[in-house]
């Protein structure tokens, strides 16, 4: 982690509790598991869609080579598979691991490497 960065929150949950994410289909709580790696706080503007949807430019907000935090437009279900640009990057496939409200946990189908992803954030880390 370079100088200045600030690690996320490294709770499964990111702060939310099980009964605050949405238990309507839309989101439902998965079993707890413990992060791979940390978190760094980020504001990013990626590009992010649903697959088979329409393209929104939405704001991510930490991540890690694993997944990360990310806004959505359009709420999505547990497990919808979608796709996220980086600057510099071929759109990265993901999976939805939980929704709060228009927020929630994206996890990477294949994590990306870590000195692609040390070069990704190098700039955008969030000062303390």
């Amino acid at each position: 982690m370079s100088a200045g960065a600030r690690k996320a929150p490294s709770g499964a949950w990111d702060g939310a509790t099980p009964a605050e994410c949405f238990d309507s289909g839309h989101a439902a709580p998965l079993p707890q598991k413990p992060r791979r790696s940390s978190r760094l706080s980020l504001d990013v503007e990626v590009f992010s869609r649903m697959v088979g949807r329409q393209s929104y430019k939405v704001r991510i907000f930490d991540a890690s080579p694993y997944g990360c935090k990310i806004e959505f437009v359009e709420r999505p279900r547990l497990h919808d598979q979608m796709l996220v640009k980086f600057d510099g990057l071929e759109p990265l496939a993901a999976a939805v691991c939980w929704v709060q409200d228009f927020v929630g946990g994206i996890e990477f189908d294949r994590p990306i490497h870590p000195a692609v992803f040390q070069t990704l954030v190098s700039g955008r880390e969030m000062p303390e």
